[in-house]
C-alpha cells in the first residue's frame, strides 16, 4: 500500500508540535544535567549500561571540529546548521510526494537540530549528559537533541530504501498489464 501524503495543513501541524516535543524535552533534560551534573560526577545506571556525565561540546559530532577558530565553529555549526534546518522544513511543509515516515523523520531531524542550536547560541556548546555501553564499548557523550537526529535519520534512510525495494518489487497497473 502506497504512503499517502498528508495535506499541508496536517503537516504542519506535525511538524510544529514535533519539533516542539523535541525541542521542550531536549532542554529540558539539558537544565536537569547541568542542574545536577556541572560538578562532575557521574551516575551509573543498569550495571553501567546507562551513564550521565555533564559535558559541553563546542564542535560537531564527537567534538569534531572542536578545535577550529571560533568564526568557523559559528559558520559551520550555526548558520549553516540553521539553513539546513530551515530546507528541511521547507521540503517537509511544500515537496510534492513526501510520506508520514519523511514527515515524522524531518520533524525529529529539525527537532533536534534546534535543541543543539539553541545551545550554541545560549552558552556558545552543546550541553551533553549521557553515555551508553556495555563492557569497554560504549558510545560519547550525547543529549536528547543528538537522539531525535539519529531516529529521524535512521527514520529517513529506512524509508528511502522501503521506497527502492519496493519500487523494485512491485509491478504497477502500468507494467502489468500495458507493457506485455
Amino acid at each position: 500500500m502506497a504512503q499517502t501524503a498528508p495535506n499541508r495543513t496536517v503537516r504542519t501541524v506535525f511538524l510544529a508540535v514535533v519539533v516542539l516535543a523535541c525541542l521542550a524535552c531536549d532542554q529540558a533534560t539539558k537544565h536537569l544535567a547541568s542542574g545536577h551534573l556541572s560538578d562532575g560526577r557521574r551516575i551509573s545506571r543498569l550495571g553501567g549500561m546507562v551513564q550521565l556525565q555533564y559535558a559541553e561540546n563546542s564542535g560537531g559530532f564527537l567534538g569534531l571540529g572542536s578545535g577550529l577558530d571560533p568564526r568557523i565553529r559559528f559558520t559551520a555549526f550555526v548558520l549553516l546548521v540553521s539553513i539546513t534546518l530551515m530546507l528541511v522544513c521547507f521540503y517537509a511543509l511544500r515537496g510534492s510526494g513526501i510520506g508520514r515516515a519523511d514527515l515524522l523523520a524531518a520533524a525529529l531531524i529539525v527537532g533536534g537540530g534546534l535543541g543543539n542550536l539553541a545551545d550554541r547560541l545560549q552558552y556558545g556548546a552543546v550541553r551533553d549528559f549521557l553515555v551508553l555501553g556495555v563492557g569497554n564499548l560504549h558510545t560519547g557523550v550525547f543529549n536528547a537533541a543528538d537522539l531525535a537526529i539519529t531516529g529521524g535519520t535512521l527514520i529517513l534512510f529506512l524509508s528511502i530504501f522501503r521506497r527502492i525495494i519496493l519500487g523494485r518489487r512491485r509491478p504497477t497497473v502500468r507494467r502489468m498489464w500495458f507493457e506485455k
